[in-house]
Parts: structure tokens; C-alpha cells; sequence
């Protein structure tokens, strides 16, 4: 086995060879400003074999002294342990060291019931309608919503077809990297036959690009 190189030496390796191959774009976004922030500021000199536990904890009280959640922490920590196992698969590191995440608080999500979810419905504009109903019938993620287009919608069989998200601007695959379809339901079929007939959308029509128009914008 050759010796370990410096953590910041194998950083630029970590993410022209592997994350750029394997990650969607916010995916590797995300990385690169938590390797830049946080990761090579501490760990850049140390070689790979020189990062333990005891190294990792003090990386832990540093992001808490900087009043860094816990969860974003443990994000931390997962990029670092990528790098670690990565360089023992590729026979520069003998061992990955012990991580120890922080337990995860709770989830405090409240969620509407149904005649919450009716009240909204009821409130909301013309214009954001259409992509509440959407949300509430579905439960597709802010990211799926905004990247459907009329071409993923089948109003006679009644199903939308996932098939891309919206990260920071940039379009990718969804979440699970696979496409899904969801039924819809009477009132959601409702909703878009009458959205989707909008003469906001008449422009559209006979120039081959009505199937290629944002569904809910």
C-alpha cells in the first residue's frame, strides 16, 4: 500500500474522479461547499492514516463552537466518511476510523389535515392553485413540482410521471434517480383538465411546444 496523501491532496482527486461521476449537480454542489468550508480547512495537512476519532471529535466541538446544528454536522460527517472509505477501496487507507453521529432530534413537521388542506385550497390564487392541489394530492417534493411538464401528465389514464427535479436552478434526475409515476385523483384531474385548457396556454398551441411548457407556471 502506498503511503496516504494529505487530505487536501486527495480532495482534488475525490471530486474530479468520483463525486463529479457519481453525484446529480446540488448533490455535488453541496460537497464541494462543505469540503471547502469546513473539511480541508481542518483536515487539509493531516495525511489519511492520521485522521482517528479522536481528530474527528475535535472536528465535531469546533462546528459546535460555531453554532452549526447537529443534523448539518452529521452532513459533514458524511462527506468525510465518503472520502475515508473511498481511499480504502482504492488501497490508500487500511481502515475507516469509528464516526459517532448525533442522534437526530424529532422531526417537527405539522401537517395539515384535511379541512386545513381545504382551507388552503380554498385561499389560494388562480394562479398558485394548480400547484397546491398538485402538492397536497401527490406529495411530490418542491423540486419535482417545479420540473413537471404537460408531457408527464396523462389526463385519460390519470397518472403524472416523475421524471425530473429543480435543484438550485439546475435540472436533474428526482431524489431516488429513478422515474415514478403517481395516480391522480378525481379532484387533482379536476383541477388540471381546467389548468391545462387556461387561455393563457392558447399561444402554445400549433407551434409543436404546448407538451414541453411548464406545468405549473
Amino acid at each position: 500500500m502506498e503511503r496516504p496523501p494529505k487530505l487536501a491532496e486527495f480532495d482534488r482527486e475525490f471530486m474530479t474522479t468520483y463525486v463529479i461521476a457519481n453525484n446529480k449537480p446540488s448533490t455535488l454542489q453541496t460537497k464541494k461547499v462543505i469540503l471547502r468550508a469546513a473539511i480541508v480547512p481542518f483536515f487539509g495537512e493531516m495525511r489519511l492514516d492520521e485522521i482517528g476519532s479522536r481528530e474527528i471529535e475535535r472536528f465535531k466541538s469546533k462546528l459546535l463552537d460555531q453554532e452549526l446544528k447537529k443534523k448539518s454536522i452529521n452532513n459533514y460527517l458524511s462527506v468525510l466518511r465518503r472520502m475515508l472509505t473511498l481511499a480504502v477501496e482504492w488501497n490508500l487507507l487500511s481502515h475507516v476510523p469509528p464516526v459517532k453521529w448525533f442522534k437526530r432530534p424529532p422531526s417537527e413537521f405539522d401537517f395539515l389535515d384535511f379541512s386545513e388542506a381545504e382551507r388552503l385550497i380554498a385561499a389560494a390564487d388562480e394562479d398558485s392553485r394548480p400547484m397546491i392541489v398538485t402538492a397536497l394530492k401527490t406529495g411530490m417534493r418542491l423540486g419535482e413540482l417545479l420540473a413537471v411538464r404537460w408531457e408527464d401528465v396523462d389526463l385519460v389514464a390519470g397518472r403524472i410521471m416523475v421524471r425530473r427535479a429543480v435543484a438550485r436552478g439546475i435540472v436533474g434526475t428526482p431524489k431516488s434517480g429513478r422515474t415514478r409515476e403517481i395516480p391522480l385523483s378525481e379532484d387533482l384531474l379536476r383541477v388540471l383538465k381546467a389548468h391545462r385548457h387556461l387561455p393563457a396556454h392558447e399561444c402554445w398551441r400549433g407551434r409543436g411546444a404546448a407538451a414541453a411548457m411548464p406545468l405549473l407556471r
